[in-house]
């Protein structure tokens, strides 16, 4: 079998390996991190053109082996926040997305965003709780005085609540807003 089929087949394995992982929130991985070590890449392509063309069984496991350290080396720094912000998280972070509502409590930090909306028993009869996120997952657990309180943790884009009161009716949303 040749060099270079194994090669695709391993980087290929990787990249798909990761992107699922991600997608069921098992690691969190950052491909900005990756790009920043794109001579990597060169590595690579250039132990597979010393090795490829003696076709020899150790140069074979040497080009395989390099691969193997450098896709581990960049899974590693794959998982590590980044230390420096992109012009898209700046907008994310630095944009009020929340409406006006004066009832509404929103507060965003570093660990997510959290949203509390206060009961009062004599505004309405029947609330409504709509939740918008996409491929996010939601938790409910425990009690709370409020008629809702929220701790969101996405780093995929900002949530925001939003309510809505016709006669003895509240509408809450909370849905997931794309930058």
């Amino acid at each position: 079998m040749k060099l270079d089929r194994i090669m695709w087949g391993i980087i290929l394995l990787f990249i798909g390996g990761v992107l699922l992982l991600e997608n069921f929130n098992v690691i969190n991985f950052y491909w900005r991190n990756v790009w920043g070590f794109w001579p990597v890449f060169l590595i690579i392509a250039g132990v597979n053109i010393l090795f490829n063309r003696q076709k020899s069984q150790l140069g074979g496991a040497i080009s395989i082996g390099v691969l193997v350290v450098m896709l581990g080396f960049l899974f590693y720094k794959g998982q590590q926040p980044p230390k420096n912000k992109w012009l898209g998280d700046n907008l994310k972070t630095d944009l009020n997305l929340d409406d006006d509502d004066d009832d509404q409590d929103s507060t965003s930090n570093e660990q997510g965003q959290n949203f509390s909306e206060p009961y009062t028993a004599e505004n309405s009869k029947k609330v409504t709780l709509n939740i918008s996120g996409g491929g996010t997952t939601f938790n409910l657990n425990g009690s709370t005085d409020s008629l809702i309180q929220a701790s969101v943790k996405d780093r995929r884009g900002n949530f925001s609540l939003k309510k809505e009161t016709n006669d003895s009716t509240q509408v809450l949303t909370l849905s997931l807003i794309h930058i």
